[in-house]
């Protein structure tokens, strides 16, 4: 005698379908154990919703393969009868963009400069912070293999002859 029980088990088993987020070998693995016990304790199929995956069929109580269904095989083409392609245009080589400077560049550029620069200066041309300003020259030098100098009474940062 089939309990709820025995029912609640194989719809759970049956539940585990590709739609569902299963791997192919995932649901036929289940459906086949579902199977099983559907024969064991004699249940009703009718109560039951078996859906079988695609590329799959059920024969004498177990899951296997289906066969492909032929299909028409279309002609194939010749050398003959294949269509002409199209010449392509040779593009021209496009002119190579010029290099924007950087910020960097530009701090370069300052600190290279006879009077250098100042912190308040960097922050009002870059609208940074000091601690970023600071940054960009210890950055900016190295890029530019400067070696730069601070003079501590005018507060001045200055690229010096290495």
């Amino acid at each position: 005698m089939a309990t709820g029980n025995d029912y609640r088990k194989v719809r759970a088993l049956l539940a585990k379908t590709v739609a569902a987020g299963c791997t192919e070998g995932e649901a036929v693995s289940s459906l086949e154990t579902a199977l099983k016990l559907i024969a064991k304790y004699d249940l009703d199929q009718s109560r039951l919703a078996i859906t079988v995956p695609e590329g799959w069929a059920i024969k004498d109580g177990k899951v296997v393969k289906a066969e492909p269904t032929p299909k028409a095989e279309r002609p194939k083409r010749t050398n003959a009868e294949a269509k002409p392609r199209r010449e392509r245009k040779p593009k021209a080589p496009a002119e190579p963009k010029p290099k924007r400077p950087t910020r960097y560049d530009r701090v370069a550029e300052m600190l290279q400069r006879a009077e250098g620069v100042t912190i308040a200066q960097m922050m009002a041309e870059f609208g940074i912070l000091p601690h970023t300003a600071r940054a960009m020259i210890s950055i900016g030098k190295r890029r530019a293999g400067l070696t730069v100098a601070y003079d501590k009474a005018a507060k001045v940062y200055r690229a010096t002859a290495a």
